[in-house]
């Protein structure tokens, strides 16, 4: 069986760094948990839009099952890049009402 391929850009610096840090974590354990059945791939968005931006799109080419990033602000990068990806974002992280 081909293991799941969980992406992730969180901030790991940054604003929002101690946030990504701790559902970097919180990933991680799962990982272990689930064994060999999950690929984990995190890249740290370093709090910042553009960064986030830029990152996202190369996660998204390696993985099945993306995961957005915390903050709105960010989430909303996400989701306006998902016009171009082919793939599923799984919002976790933003909470705005807009």
């Amino acid at each position: 069986m081909t293991p799941l391929r969980l992406g992730a850009c969180l901030s790991l610096t940054g604003r929002y760094g101690r946030f990504g840090r701790q559902a970097a974590n919180g990933l991680r354990a799962w990982q272990r948990l689930a064994g060999g059945d999950v690929e984990l791939e995190v890249e740290d968005d370093g709090s910042d839009p553009e960064l986030f931006a830029a990152r996202f799109p190369r996660v998204a080419r390696r993985c099945d099952l993306l995961l957005g990033p915390y903050s709105t602000q960010l989430m909303r990068e996400a989701a306006g890049a998902m016009a171009d990806i082919d793939g599923v974002l799984w919002n976790q992280g933003g909470s705005g009402d807009d």
